[in-house]
């Protein structure tokens, strides 16, 4: 296979997980708010905080597979990744999660 066709699928991959991995702690935040946070202002700060980290995590998937040159490819995979979990992932990691911190904090009140 030609390299530069290597590259560019190396490229799409790293963005897939890219995608999946902001999706993966947007879906930790909003347990969280869910749980935790119930002032607007903070949940609004927590949305602004999140989001500048996304885009450092997206710059550093982006600068390790491609030297952080963005292309349609690159692109399209981060928004597959991002897609791929809302729609199919979501609901599962989020019972589990909910589950979990349920035992754990049942077992915290023993």
């Amino acid at each position: 296979m030609n390299p530069l066709i290597n590259r560019q699928v190396f490229d799409i991959f790293v963005m897939f997980y890219a995608g999946m991995t902001v999706m993966f702690f947007y879906q930790l935040l909003e347990i969280y708010k869910g749980k935790r946070a119930k002032n607007r202002f903070i949940k609004t700060i927590l949305e602004i905080i999140f989001w500048i980290f996304a885009s450092i995590i997206t710059c550093a998937f982006l600068y390790y597979c491609c030297y952080g040159q963005l292309s349609i490819h690159s692109f399209i995979a981060l928004f597959c990744g991002m897609c791929l979990w809302r729609f199919c992932v979501s609901k599962k990691f989020s019972t589990f999660i909910c589950q979990l911190y349920g035992i754990i904090k049942s077992k915290a009140k023993i």
